[in-house]
């Protein structure tokens, strides 16, 4: 691994949660270990140009898949009903010793805080004010987390076993 991608690599795995404990959130984050990077695989290859969501989705990837007691089961799984797409998983997760399944949405957002907007919960603000924390939040909170237990996602996890 490469001096700048091991730097921005140790950045992604130091990065705070969203949320701490003190934010009602009815899921739980998921929780990067500290690790000995004198002793990662060097085979993370990353265009210099991949987009920051892409770019660590790759580092998450390649931690599950390098230096957790997890696999990937499903990644990036289209969930489509009558032709239309109802969401995207981004990754299902099995531990190795226990056998527990575990839902991962990947949110790596940058936001800046707007103390003009006057709802508090809305002034972190992604790149347009459409997109803001409140939102992404609420989207994950209704749409993502949920789509798991939908019926149209029986099939994959069927298959998945």
């Amino acid at each position: 691994m490469n001096n700048a991608l091991l730097h921005q690599f140790c950045g992604f795995l130091d990065t705070p949660q969203i949320w701490d404990k003190t934010v009602a959130f009815p899921y739980p984050a998921y929780n990067l270990k500290r690790l000995d990077l004198q002793e990662l695989p060097e085979n993370i290859h990353l265009p210099p140009t991949m987009v920051l969501g892409k770019r660590m989705e790759r580092f998450f990837r390649f931690y599950v898949t390098h230096c957790s007691e997890e696999r990937i089961i499903a990644h990036n799984e289209q969930i489509i009903s009558e032709k239309r797409t109802l969401g995207e998983l981004d990754f299902l997760l099995k531990n190795e010793n226990t056998g527990q399944v575990s839902h991962v949405e990947l949110v790596y957002k940058f936001y800046l805080y707007d103390p003009e907007i006057p709802a508090e919960a809305e002034r972190w603000t992604g790149p347009n004010h459409r997109d803001n924390l409140s939102r992404k939040l609420d989207r994950l909170l209704k749409k993502q987390f949920p789509l798991l237990h939908r019926e149209e996602t029986r099939p994959l996890l069927d298959r998945l076993g």
